[in-house]
């Protein structure tokens, strides 16, 4: 039974891509399903080419951590930390949802960087954290 509440949907999307449950997981997106990483000029024309995409990732030893899921009555905004041996990333996507189907994602990925900040902000600044 498709999950009735848009919000619901992206975060059961989400625990599904943690848990490497791939066809459960597609089965939460819209046969005309698009995704795009405008960082990167990148669209997934399809939820398999999505999803295949998501199968194949390289990273070893991946983990997804919701940080903020929000929603409009049209849209879900939705934060996640991302890591893996490889390092971390933040996600930051703009879900539609219709009928209980995911049926666009323009997500952002954001490395976390390693080095610190420019030094001439420092005085207005201070770190989100202290240690990883």
């Amino acid at each position: 039974m498709a999950e009735a509440d848009p919000k619901a949907v992206v975060e059961r999307f989400w625990r599904l891509m943690e848990a490497r449950e791939w066809g459960a997981a597609r089965a939460l997106l819209a046969p005309d399903f698009v995704a795009e990483w405008p960082q990167t000029n990148e669209r997934f024309p399809s939820a398999d080419a999505f999803m295949a995409m998501n199968e194949a990732h390289p990273a070893p030893n991946w983990h997804i951590a919701s940080v903020s899921v929000q929603a409009t009555e049209r849209e879900i905004v939705a934060e996640a930390l991302v890591t893996s041996d490889e390092g971390a990333d933040y996600a930051v996507g703009f879900y539609r949802v219709h009928g209980g189907l995911m049926t666009r994602a323009r997500e952002y990925w954001i490395e976390r960087r390693a080095e610190p900040a420019p030094a001439w902000r420092a005085a207005w600044t201070e770190p989100i954290e202290t240690a990883d």
